[in-house]
């Protein structure tokens, strides 16, 4: 998924969501042990005994298993960054040499991640909003992302 369909998805998010949490990961990390894992092996919500690895999303982690002989013989798990709930977690989606602040307004939370004066780069700014702080920071955070050259 493009960083642009993640921040429409964002946009719309009426509450902190584990399952955006995971797109933002992968989207910044597609090389990483979790995306292998993820669009290796099936999706297993139901925790089902099929036999084979397969993964899913629990609380903190993707938890991923191996199943043999309908037996789990294996499993562990990587951690998944709370990005739509926390905002220090959301903070470290902001690119270097940004700056960030959240405004808390009677309506919603506005957020703005604005790059640093550089002798390269003009300053600009990205606004994000949203009913929840974090997933503010994100939007802003993430159309910053995308501008970089």
């Amino acid at each position: 998924m493009g960083i642009k369909e993640l921040i429409a998805k964002l946009e719309k998010a009426t509450g902190p969501d584990r399952e955006l949490d995971l797109e933002i990961y992968l989207a910044l990390f597609p090389d990483s042990d979790l995306a292998g894992v993820v669009n290796n092996h099936p999706r297993d919500d139901t925790r089902s005994r099929q036999e084979g690895y397969s993964w899913y999303v629990d609380g903190q982690a993707v938890i991923y298993k191996l199943i043999d002989g309908g037996r789990c013989v294996a499993n562990g798990g990587y951690p998944l960054p709370e990005y739509t709930k926390l905002i220090d977690v959301a903070r470290t989606l902001i690119p270097s040499r940004h700056g960030w602040f959240i405004e808390d307004t009677t309506l919603m939370f506005l957020s703005q991640v604005y790059r640093l004066i550089d002798i390269d780069l003009p300053a600009k700014r990205f606004d994000g909003e949203s009913d929840h702080a974090a997933i503010a920071l994100c939007i802003a955070a993430l159309k910053a992302r995308e501008d970089r050259p």
